[in-house]
């Protein structure tokens, strides 16, 4: 039987995943941090902030994960207010002209909420956010950088739209902040992907048809399938 995507072990990732462990041991200490895992569609993004999610509620680290969606994108702050579970409305009732005072409302809802213990906030998706989401990123993991407050953010650059581009060049700066690239995977983690998929391991034919996949894993699932 051919299991669903995403259901076995994350393979090839050795590297990315000693650095969410990591990250989420020091946080769990007092210290924060960020994370840019940066990749193609299907490079397996998603799945990596997953793990960090259960890895966080293993370690009793509370979680705020949303993921941002193109529809959302003449929102302001969608993604960052979704993920913090906030329905905002302005004191004028006009959200969209009171940036500034929604970012403020955010900060100090974030403040709260680290006071109660570490806390990771995972944002997927990031191509699609709005440019409010996307200034909140870089103005609040600067404010808050003394807090135990872990971010994972993750997202495709796009030639046309350099604006998360532009957002992990100055997070990038940053010494504490770490970038994550999801390259393609070696082929010895594309056999394990397949024998996970299939429970035995893959004969020649079957290598030979996956290389069309080009070591990204879900289009070495969908081949499989």
């Amino acid at each position: 039987m051919v299991r669903g995507p995403g259901t076995g072990p994350i393979r090839g990732r050795t590297g990315e995943l000693r650095i969410l462990g990591e990250h989420l041991t020091a946080v769990g200490a007092g210290q924060g941090g960020v994370v840019l895992i940066e990749g193609p569609a299907g490079s397996g993004k998603s799945r990596l902030l997953s793990h960090a999610a259960a890895l966080a509620g293993e370690r009793e680290v509370r979680v705020a994960m949303a993921t941002a969606k193109k529809a959302e994108r003449l929102r302001p702050l969608a993604v960052v207010l979704r993920a913090l579970g906030l329905l905002v409305t302005s004191p004028s009732g006009d959200v969209a002209n009171k940036r500034p005072w929604l970012l403020e409302h955010v900060r100090a809802h974030i403040e709260d909420r680290v006071k109660l213990g570490p806390l990771l906030v995972l944002l997927d998706d990031l191509q699609w956010a709005d440019t409010g989401s996307l200034f909140a990123i870089q103005t609040l993991t600067a404010q808050l950088g003394s807090y135990a407050l872990l971010w994972v953010l993750a997202g495709r650059r796009d030639a046309a739209d350099d604006r998360l581009d532009v957002l992990f060049k100055h997070l990038e700066q940053d010494p504490g902040a770490v970038p994550v690239r999801l390259d393609a995977l070696q082929a010895g983690a594309v056999a394990e992907i397949i024998a996970d998929q299939l429970g035995a391991p893959p004969d020649a034919d079957l290598l030979t048809l996956t290389d069309d996949a080009r070591g990204n894993p879900f289009m070495v699932i969908e081949l499989v399938d």
